[in-house]
């Protein structure tokens, strides 16, 4: 039931039977990674739609060159830093095999695991716009692509990943809300830290419509259509992202992609109705762009936890997604921090709250049918012990803090060598 990257003929009625299920599991891995990889478009439209139309261009360029640089230093050194595996080589903090595919068949993995880490790189470029350099971006994708990722990758999703061998069932993260989306976030926090805000942000001050505190003004997107086409388009390819984790549908996979929409649905649609409700009750109207971001943080909610809870715990999930959403972005706004499309709050704050929401809800019979082995350790709120919990919370916190250690002095050295930001007169240019 592996997916394999090439098939070969076969004579007898079972080997026949062996290549139909390996050949169903790499065409569902590859179609739902053709719709991860579509979702490239979705953070093209939402990132332009989101900022002023003189980035545009700037912004549809990086999009169109992180997935081309991205390919090119993922199969060089990030798929061999990530999954690389030889007896020789073997250990728990990174792959040391494999670099270039020189000796790897399955490609439909491959593929795969690449459009999860293009995603990854995507993210963090949202904390940035507006006031950095088109070069920065380059180099933060290449030094994202070739380290930064494949180490948090190996350590949670490698069998020889630390996380992954630590407790009875090791971290769970079904589908990436933390080593995609919570180490996206991360680097975008810590660029968006150092790189500064955009001027004029903060110029003035304004109360908060939640906290009753000082709120920066606002700096208008150019395009409310490219943001709900670009949310939409993320949302469609999030069944993908999520359900695609399976790696196939024979067996016991069918019935499990099936939970895994499901709760994608759920999570999504419960952050966008709280959020609507939330906003109308404090502050008598309906916000379209907190609705729409809500929707992708129920969806980064869900991605750690869409295979491992059951439905009703989804729509808990999501309720309490956009509550995280609303709560951190606002904090990022009290500290000063300038996060243009909410980047952090949506990905690393989501998928914090996701790794550890799993670990309350869990359900015994579903991490047993992922993992393939009985488990004691599950869901803390339905008798499974804290076990999960305190190593859930271990791995949220040690991929912060890997970010931290190397993008603290990465963004702060091209900021003192004047690589980072643009110039005053690039960054204020009158609207075409």
């Amino acid at each position: 039931e592996d997916v394999v990257g090439e098939l070969q003929p076969r004579d007898s009625m079972d080997e026949q039977f062996a290549d139909l299920r390996a050949a169903v599991n790499a065409g569902w891995t590859l179609t739902t990674g053709f719709l991860v990889f579509f979702m490239q478009s979705g953070f093209a439209m939402l990132e332009a739609g989101a900022t002023r139309a003189k980035n545009t261009k700037n912004i549809l360029f990086k999009k169109a060159l992180n997935v081309a640089l991205g390919g090119v230093v993922y199969w060089m050194v990030g798929y061999a830093f990530s999954y690389g595996h030889s007896d020789a080589t073997a250990n728990r903090f990174i792959g040391l095999y494999d670099f270039c595919l020189s000796t790897t068949d399955n490609f439909v993995f491959y593929f795969f695991q690449f459009t999860f880490a293009a995603t990854a790189t995507s993210i963090f470029s949202g904390s940035l716009v507006e006031r950095t350099q088109f070069t920065s971006y380059l180099w933060s994708v290449i030094f994202a692509m070739a380290w930064i990722y494949p180490v948090v990758c190996h350590w949670i999703w490698s069998p020889d990943g630390w996380l992954k061998q630590l407790g009875t069932n090791g971290i769970l993260d079904f589908a990436g809300g933390g080593v995609v989306h919570m180490l996206g976030g991360s680097i975008g926090l810590v660029g968006a830290i150092i790189a500064g805000p955009r001027e004029g942000r903060f110029s003035k001050e304004y109360r908060s419509k939640y906290l009753g505190r000082y709120k920066p003004i606002e700096i208008h997107g150019h395009s409310a259509p490219l943001v709900a086409l670009g949310t939409i388009t993320l949302w469609f390819g999030w069944f993908g992202f999520n359900t695609g984790s399976t790696l196939g549908l024979v067996g016991e996979k069918y019935a499990l992609s099936g939970l895994v929409a499901v709760n994608t649905v759920l999570s999504s649609s419960s952050a966008c109705v709280t959020s609507l409700a939330f906003d109308r009750l404090i502050t008598k109207q309906y916000n379209y762009y907190d609705s729409l971001n809500s929707v992708l943080i129920g969806t980064v909610a869900v991605t750690p936890a869409c295979a491992f809870i059951p439905a009703w715990a989804a729509v808990l999930l999501g309720a309490g997604s956009a509550i995280v959403y609303i709560a951190s972005s606002d904090l990022l706004l009290l500290l000063r921090i300038d996060d243009p499309l909410n980047a952090a709050p949506v990905h690393l704050f989501g998928g914090a709250w996701g790794l550890t929401f799993l670990s309350l809800f869990a359900k015994k019979s579903y991490i047993e049918m992922v993992l393939g082995h009985p488990t004691e350790a599950y869901g803390l709120f339905l008798g499974g012990g804290a076990e999960q919990l305190g190593i859930q919370l271990l791995g949220a916190v040690c991929i912060v803090l890997w970010v931290s250690v190397w993008c603290f002095p990465f963004f702060g050295l091209l900021r003192y060598f004047k690589l980072l930001r643009v110039d005053h007169d690039t960054e204020v240019i009158l609207e075409p």
